[in-house]
């Protein structure tokens, strides 16, 4: 069973990391927002880990943070590249931190580390674009709200240079795209005309985005589907608006193999309704890494999914907070075999 299903392996790195031309900076091997998030969660104060922490502040503070994240992806990664790239067979501790930090830095000076290579995980698009150096095997995370400034003047062009990323995508074995959409959107149906007139405005107000975020998910769904890619959709707004948003794409131009996150599990009732009923995709249910909730919340919100629909089918769930790791998934899994 993979808990991970929908989210990067260690989190979503930025363009700018793996166009880095050498790495030679032990702290940058793992840094991204995620890591600095999770770091935060085992107890970190922005002194060690802040914008004023130094790099070798930072790296400590990764090392007392490894012991309290057994199971956890990022560990995994950090697991491995200290492995492969290093010979380390142990992960620095509190203690060993210094004589880690100048090993890794006396190696990384001597043969510096391309980042392209140690990307495995998450690249976070900053626009709808064919980046020149993807790397292989890569997810790439798209947010609507940054798709929507496209030089494109008309849907059809639109539609075309979406369909070219994404088989750009396909070709360097992206397994699956990951859209995340605002929380302010709520779903109008688009026409060509209407998609035109919105693309052509040079500041789009809240109607146009709506508009047009549907535009885009449509065009995704078409895409992902020729190429045999898993669309995940991370919904951080209105699920009934993403509903209706899912049921227009499978009627217009069919759905992929669709896997939806919600951040409000309590919410969710709509989302579930239309992933009960029969499709000709796979479709997943989610948990999303930001719904913090004890392990007793999550327990109820599951078994009261278990109640209403396949729960075989639906319930893919990352735990991403300390207190719902191991017990939450070994919880989980159980209900599953059930």
């Amino acid at each position: 069973m993979n808990f991970d299903i929908f989210a990067p392996d260690f989190g979503i790195l930025p363009s700018a990391y793996w166009r880095k031309s050498a790495i030679t900076n032990p702290i940058e091997l793992f840094w991204s927002e995620d890591l600095l998030a999770l770091l935060r969660l085992c107890g970190e104060t922005e002194e060690t880990i802040g914008e004023r922490a130094s790099d070798y502040d930072r790296f400590l503070a990764l090392s007392r943070a490894l012991p309290m994240l057994k199971g956890h992806p990022t560990r995994a990664w950090i697991v491995s590249v200290l492995q492969k790239y290093f010979d380390l067979q142990e992960l620095p501790t509190e203690e060993t931190a210094p004589q880690v930090w100048k090993t890794l830095s006396q190696a990384l000076l001597e043969h510096p580390l391309v980042a392209k290579e140690l990307v495995s995980g998450a690249w976070l698009c900053d626009a709808l674009e064919v980046p020149d150096n993807l790397p292989k095997q890569v997810t790439p995370v798209l947010h609507a709200d940054l798709l929507l400034h496209t030089s494109a003047k008309n849907a059809i062009a639109w539609s075309a240079e979406i369909a070219s990323v994404v088989a750009h995508f396909a070709a360097n074995r992206c397994q699956k795209i990951v859209l995340h959409i605002g929380k302010d959107f709520d779903f109008i149906v688009p026409s060509l005309y209407h998609v035109d007139r919105a693309l052509s405005l040079a500041k789009k107000d809240r109607e146009a985005t709506n508009l047009l975020t549907a535009q885009l998910v449509r065009e995704l769904c078409a895409a992902a589907q020729k190429q045999n890619l898993l669309l995940v959709l991370v919904c951080n707004g209105n699920l009934l608006a993403t509903a209706n948003l899912l049921q227009y794409a499978e009627e217009s131009v069919g759905l992929p193999r669709l896997c939806w996150v919600a951040n409000e599990a309590r919410e969710a009732s709509a989302l579930l309704d239309f992933t009960a009923k029969p499709h000709k995709s796979e479709i997943l249910a989610a948990l999303s890494y930001d719904c913090i909730m004890t392990q007793a919340e999550l327990s109820g919100v599951l078994e009261g999914w278990q109640m209403r629909y396949p729960v075989g089918r639906l319930c893919f769930v990352t735990a991403r907070d300390l207190r719902q790791m191991p017990a939450a998934q070994a919880h989980i899994s159980a209900m599953l075999k059930k």
